[in-house]
């Protein structure tokens, strides 16, 4: 049984209302009579409401990860894999780290018709998505400006004393500040790209066949189906060439996806 959080109109409207990384339409609205709706559609098991009115407060502007992490929960209890997939990896564009999210997601995709092997990734890499993910964009940049201002005050404060031992203390503080402000311009940069660079998406078609060229008179590669995820390496007119976990290659009718 898949886990489901509490759905709390108190703490989702909190979320959705000040959280730092919620991204606002021009047009000021509050969401929190329709969060107040969509909860409870979803507890009395009217799941397709609840649908409704999530999407409506998406299509009004506000993003957040609680947001879409709901919005995937009611698409699952309500039978669509692939809009429940491409929810929940909504919510871990904004929120790399959610445990939760990503149980869900691992539950669903067990679901599916593909069950793709990806290719082995070296543990770094997945520790640095675990790392980028610990702090919002915003909060790496004041880190980045922190470690900028505390490496001009140490080199400041440096040059003005006059017993060498402090002075190499002080150079070596600067340096930690200017490591902390690189690493943090490095994680920011990389957050941000999770969460406007969109090169990834989930199938929604039942069933599509790639193709080896753009086009319908390409030849038939393979097959695939409902909640798979895909990169997108390039497109061409109505076509995306794709690329599986795996390393396969082909082309896809971009109203067969959805992007991430």
């Amino acid at each position: 049984m898949i886990r489901m959080r509490t759905f709390i109109l108190t703490i989702l409207a909190a979320a959705l209302l000040h959280a730092p990384f919620l991204c606002r339409a021009e047009q000021e609205i509050d969401p929190s009579a329709s969060i107040e709706a969509a909860n409870k559609a979803y507890i009395e098991g009217s799941y397709h409401q609840a649908i409704m009115l999530y999407e409506q407060i998406r299509d009004a502007g506000w993003e957040s990860p609680y947001l879409y992490y709901n919005l995937a929960n009611a698409y699952f209890k309500s039978g669509s894999t692939g809009q429940s997939i491409l929810n929940y990896e909504r919510a871990l564009r904004l929120k790399p780290s959610d445990d939760a999210t990503k149980h869900n997601l691992q539950l669903v995709r067990q679901k599916t018709i593909d069950q793709v092997e990806p290719l082995p990734v070296l543990f770094i890499w997945n520790w640095r998505e675990r790392f980028v993910g610990w702090f919002h964009t915003d909060t790496w940049a004041v880190m980045i400006i922190a470690g900028l201002f505390l490496a001009c005050i140490s080199l400041t404060v440096m040059m003005l004393s006059g017993t060498p031992l402090f002075r190499k203390i002080l150079f070596s503080l600067a340096l930690v500040f200017l490591l902390m402000s690189l690493v943090s311009w490095y994680a920011a940069n990389r957050q941000y790209n999770l969460n406007h660079v969109r090169e990834s998406a989930i199938v929604m078609a039942q069933r599509t066949t790639a193709k080896s060229s753009p086009g319908e008179r390409g030849v038939d590669l393979f097959a695939v189906h409902e909640g798979l995820k895909v990169f997108i390496l390039t497109e061409v007119g109505d076509w995306y060439e794709v690329k599986l976990e795996n390393g396969r290659l082909g082309w896809l009718p971009k109203s067969s996806v959805e992007i991430i």
